[in-house]
């Protein structure tokens, strides 16, 4: 059993550490605490399931994993040692800068600008709602769960869920557009 644990463990590590991480780092704002977060989350799940069946599938390890991610860096949040920094640039960026798509170094460049100066204020803009919020927004849009997985790992109901992302997108929609930027295609300028 230990060693088909273990087996299991390193294959939902290796599926799920990278969205994990980056739901953690956008959450706690901070690198090094995010991967202090991520590991305890995993060891946490060999922990608890050495004595006790795993959940049946993979999505329901990668709720349960979620949902202990989200308890732990609440946890944290909470300890008195939690200190206010900057958020990371996006990693995703480093994978769209790799596809330069044929443009000219001048144009590869302002492309680049444009992202980076859309992501910082997509980034100040998250800042500025709620922890719930931002955790709705984040496991929904970059971790892209549906909203019943979503309602299981916040401990919410469905319809509840369902209006606080609306709320959140309303909320960011708004600071966009004090910032004089779009929300999205459909925003008018």
């Amino acid at each position: 059993m230990n060693a088909d644990l273990n087996q299991t463990v390193a294959r939902l590590y290796a599926e799920h550490r990278a969205d994990l991480y980056t739901w953690l780092v956008r959450s706690v704002r901070n690198e090094e605490v995010a991967m202090d977060l991520l590991q305890d989350v995993f060891l946490n799940f060999h922990r608890i399931f050495q004595d006790k069946p795993l959940p049946p599938g993979d999505i329901d390890c990668r709720k349960y994993l979620f949902k202990a991610a989200r308890n732990i860096m609440i946890n944290h949040t909470r300890s008195a040692y939690q200190r206010r920094v900057e958020l990371v640039e996006n990693y995703d960026s480093s994978r769209a800068d790799a596809d330069q798509g044929g443009q000219s170094p001048e144009q590869l460049y302002l492309r680049n600008l444009d992202h980076r100066e859309s992501e910082a204020v997509l980034q100040a803009v998250m800042a500025e709602l709620s922890e719930e919020y931002r955790s709705l927004l984040q496991l929904r849009y970059h971790a892209k769960m549906r909203l019943e997985d979503i309602a299981e790992i916040m401990g919410l109901g469905l319809s509840t869920v369902s209006r606080q992302i609306k709320k959140a997108e309303r909320q960011m929609r708004s600071a966009c557009q004090k910032r004089g930027y779009r929300f999205s295609a459909n925003d008018k300028e």
